[in-house]
């Protein structure tokens, strides 16, 4: 899998594998750097079914100012059946995605 780069600079929830999309769900390693010189940022990774069901890779973690957050376990999911998706909140985001 080629890596997946995301800049995300609001709230809110960005999309960052889609369901049935031609990106499988077969990652090693996720980096979320959060690049604000001030702000701290809270995430939570899920799955998500796209109706009502989702699954928490990790849920309302706080990532500091300056701070990278590394996720290495538990990141296979099915592509066909669930969106990985990322909720941000937190004033002011500046956080960069690499997914692996």
């Amino acid at each position: 899998m080629q890596p997946i780069y995301k800049n995300i600079s609001s709230t809110g929830i960005t999309t960052l594998i889609t369901k049935g999309g031609n990106i499988p769900g077969v990652i090693e390693k996720m980096t979320i750097s959060n690049n604000s010189t001030s702000n701290p940022a809270t995430i939570s990774v899920q799955l998500w079914d796209g109706t009502s069901v989702g699954y928490n890779i990790c849920g309302n973690v706080v990532i500091p100012a300056g701070t990278v957050l590394v996720l290495e376990d538990n990141l296979r999911f099915s592509h066909r059946s669930y969106n990985l998706r990322m909720e941000v909140s937190g004033t002011s985001p500046v956080l960069d995605v690499i997914i692996k």
